[in-house]
């Protein structure tokens, strides 16, 4: 009742679970749906979890809003989002291919303990 009526902390909480399937028969729609509703009210928890909703076609598949959502969450200091955008950066996923960016995404990623973001620094010879 509370994420219907607006409660954003609600929205998210029911979003995880439909998502692992808590308290309620799992619906990964429904969790798409809920993380997205609490992500348009600038909750970061919910940001990158609904970006990976749309990378991967939970509910619905969009490079685009997934970039989105992951750029949104990684501009708020989240770790594996700022990681995910780079990867779309780097591989020209829903947005335009900018090695520069990606490089620079990569670096916040690591910067934040993202160890992927490490790895692919080095792949791109920027350690």
């Amino acid at each position: 009742m509370a994420a219907e009526q607006g409660d954003v902390k609600a929205q998210y909480r029911g979003a995880v679970c439909y998502d692992k399937g808590i308290g309620v028969k799992q619906s990964l729609s429904d969790a798409a749906s809920w993380y997205r509703v609490a992500a348009e009210q600038r909750d970061v928890k919910a940001q990158y979890p609904v970006a990976v909703c749309y990378d991967k076609g939970i509910g619905v598949k969009s490079l685009l809003d997934a970039a989105g959502w992951y750029r949104e969450a990684a501009e708020q200091r989240d770790a594996k989002a700022q990681y995910s955008f780079a990867v779309c950066r780097e591989k020209c996923y829903g947005v335009t291919r900018s090695r520069v960016a990606a490089v620079s995404w990569y670096k916040k990623a690591k910067a934040n303990g993202n160890e992927d973001a490490k790895t692919a620094l080095s792949r791109l010879g920027e350690l």
